[in-house]
């Protein structure tokens, strides 16, 4: 919907990022991701650390992979 709207200016949508499979100790989660078009950097966009309608955190998904490890 962002895309297909034009209200992504300098990113673009990209493929979701999984974390955890139980095998490795780690719940599954999911995350949306966008990449920067200028650099390629590609962001985790999580609102699962927040409450329902609060501002997700948006990382690097370097970040958002170790992040995960500490839980």
């Amino acid at each position: 919907m962002l895309q297909s709207d034009n209200l992504l200016r300098w990113h673009e949508i990209s493929t979701p990022v999984r974390r955890g499979y139980f095998v490795d100790s780690r719940w599954p989660h999911n995350s949306a991701t966008i990449k920067e078009t200028l650099t390629g950097q590609l962001y985790a966009v999580d609102s699962w650390p927040r409450a329902n309608g609060e501002q997700p955190d948006i990382k690097p998904v370097a970040q958002w992979y170790q992040e995960g490890r500490n839980w």
